[in-house]
């Protein structure tokens, strides 16, 4: 298991075309620093030039390869942009190996949890396998749109076939040979 998140992290930012160093702990007017996820941005669950927002760099990629492109056009030179540290995103993908989610997380969902990591910060997401790698962590979150998740999901996998239950995710199932899917593990 991962030790406690580090305190105070140095990481890049990005105002507009300029890159500086800065400790981020606390937004600008003291208060906790907000990490949106793609789903929170589009959802408009979140006020993208707040003093205390960071936006994790894939996000805005992910965002504008796609038609909300518009959202963030007008916006994107005031916003804190950050890239998080690699030992950061190496530590989120470990525990999210041990949670079962590292299937289910995208390169953006992990900078999403990197990010918010290193600056202690709150994720806002409706992704749950996002939520459960953040609630394993103690990594604070909020959602939007949809129910929290209260405790940690434990997933199990069964095979499509022969519905034989592992607890590792695998490529196919052993047995027959069919594709696995991801279910709660009821305890």
């Amino acid at each position: 298991m991962l030790g406690k998140r580090d305190q105070n992290l140095t990481y890049q930012f990005r105002r507009g075309n300029k890159l500086e160093n800065e400790n981020r702990q606390k937004g600008l007017n003291g208060k906790e620093m907000i990490v949106p996820d793609t789903s929170a941005i589009l959802t408009g669950s979140v006020n993208l030039l707040g003093e205390n927002i960071i936006v994790p760099s894939m996000v805005l990629w992910e965002i504008a390869r796609g038609k909300p492109a518009r959202i963030i056009k007008d916006q994107e030179e005031m916003l804190r942009v950050v890239n998080p540290q690699k030992n950061s995103v190496m530590r989120i993908r470990e525990e999210a190996e041990t949670t079962g989610d590292l299937k289910y997380l995208s390169e953006t969902d992990i900078e999403v949890l990197a990010v918010a990591l290193e600056s202690n910060g709150k994720i806002i997401t409706n992704d749950y396998s996002i939520q459960n790698v953040a609630k394993k962590m103690g990594i604070p979150f909020e959602p939007c749109g949809i129910d929290p998740i209260k405790n940690e999901i434990k997933w199990s996998f069964r095979c499509k076939g022969c519905r034989k239950v592992y607890e590792e995710n695998l490529k196919e199932c052993r047995i027959c040979g069919h594709k696995l899917v991801r279910y709660r593990k009821v305890d």
